[in-house]
């Protein structure tokens, strides 16, 4: 596993998942009104509001539901995991140098972020993990933040 942290000030950058917590809170909410404590939400309404969610047909899945997606891929074996951190650390490599970073300084957390995403892009890109269609969404901020952008 590779953590990937997203840009500061971005909270678009994980848009699927702020996406999903709308429709989460409704499903919840409307059970824990069900069961008669619509002010209190308890463990089994959450779970029966994932299950729901999970067993949804989003049009993004072409009729598949999340947990079939979830649970179709197969494990990557140990060759193709140690293949792909190779070719994440080569990607990492080429990032810097062309950012003008010495591969020997060492960067805080922000600047290494920023590499990594590069990085991990291009190298799920290289082995058929992401695929974009379509043009690309530029993120946007509204406002200048306390940190410097990398």
């Amino acid at each position: 596993m590779i953590p990937l942290y997203s840009p500061p000030a971005c909270s678009g950058y994980n848009g699927a998942i702020e996406a999903a917590l709308g429709p989460l809170t409704t499903r919840t909410a409307a059970r824990a009104t069900e069961q008669g404590h619509g002010d209190r939400w308890e463990p089994p309404e959450l779970e029966a509001a994932q299950t729901a969610a999970n067993a949804s047909h989003p049009r993004p899945l072409n009729g598949r539901t999340p947990t079939d997606v979830w649970q179709a891929p197969t494990p990557l074996a140990m060759l193709e995991r140690v293949i792909f951190a190779l070719t994440a650390d080569r990607q990492r490599f080429r990032v810097r140098e062309e950012l003008g970073i010495d591969q020997d300084e060492p960067l805080d957390h922000w600047r290494q972020s920023a590499v990594d995403r590069t990085a991990l892009e291009r190298a799920l890109v290289e082995h058929g993990h992401l695929l974009f269609t379509g043009r690309r969404i530029p993120l946007k901020n509204s406002r200048r933040t306390v940190t410097a952008d990398v």
